[in-house]
């Protein structure tokens, strides 16, 4: 790991003191927090699409209906844009070992209406076509909790905008500071501990962890292009089109892409 070049005032022989302090001082590489912060810029990469699209759409529908708002549909499309390139920056930096707490609060604030999203997914299959809960009566307690779940993340929506356009303008302070840090993985033959095997299995599962990970994006990506046409799968589109489009769309009603996300971030918490 690099670290920045520290003036000492004090006499020779303290110098050793001096700079073995400073190591310990500090920050050491968390492969958890790298993982929150890896998993988080996808979901804004997806967010920033989701973004783009709908507001795409939004503004075809009120121009042939005769309506406005042109104008705050590009602002939002710009905002899409702008959170997009946030997420490219935050890759870029996947090395970087300050200020993770921080980061990953303006992340996760970033993508707070993608969470939202996500959660009315996932309530919305625990019901039946008919709008039962499936655990029961709807006097039941767990549904009871499920319609309150449901009920809040419907209100919140708004808001949760707001709190994204927040979390971007904290994203941008975070990634324009210069005292930035950054760990490298220290193939020298003095170190005895990371030897050059443990150092390629540590990049191995990085990799790994990254492509189950990004393959999840990447699918979800194709599922809303692929959807975009039509709003729904048909075998008029052709067989191959609807062959990939069903077996996409099974991967995430079934729940699987969770399977990917999960195993993606313990091999990558599994790197170091």
């Amino acid at each position: 790991m690099t670290e920045r070049a520290i003036k000492s005032k004090q006499p020779v022989k303290r110098k050793k003191k001096a700079i073995k302090a400073t190591k310990v001082d500090m920050p050491q590489p968390n492969s958890a927090a790298e993982a929150a912060i890896f998993v988080g810029s996808l979901g804004i990469i997806v967010y920033a699409i989701f973004v783009i699209i709908r507001t795409l759409l939004a503004i075809g529908f009120s121009r042939a209906s005769g309506g406005g708002g042109e104008v705050i549909g590009i602002v939002v499309i710009l905002f899409g844009v702008n959170i997009a390139l946030q997420s490219m920056l935050l890759l870029k930096e996947a090395r970087r070992v300050d200020r993770y707490n921080q980061r990953i609060v303006a992340i996760y604030m970033v993508i707070a209406p993608l969470l939202l999203i996500l959660l009315s997914t996932i309530i919305a299959m625990l019901y039946r076509d008919n709008g039962s809960c499936i655990h029961g009566d709807n006097s039941n307690i767990v549904c009871v909790f499920i319609n309150e779940i449901h009920s809040i993340s419907i209100l919140a929506s708004k808001p949760s905008f707001i709190v994204s356009v927040i979390g971007s303008l904290y994203l941008w302070f975070l990634l324009r500071r210069k005292d930035k840090l950054f760990w490298i993985y220290d193939e020298a033959s003095k170190n005895k501990v990371a030897s050059e095997e443990i150092i390629e299995r540590s990049k191995s599962f990085r990799r790994i962890g990254i492509a189950l990970m990004v393959i999840t994006v990447v699918l979800y990506i194709i599922r809303i292009l692929g959807f975009m046409p039509r709003g729904f799968i048909s075998p008029d589109q052709g067989w191959l089109q609807f062959a990939i489009l069903s077996s996409i769309d099974y991967f995430f009603t079934s729940m699987i892409w969770v399977l990917f996300i999960i195993a993606g971030i313990i091999f990558f918490i599994k790197s170091k």
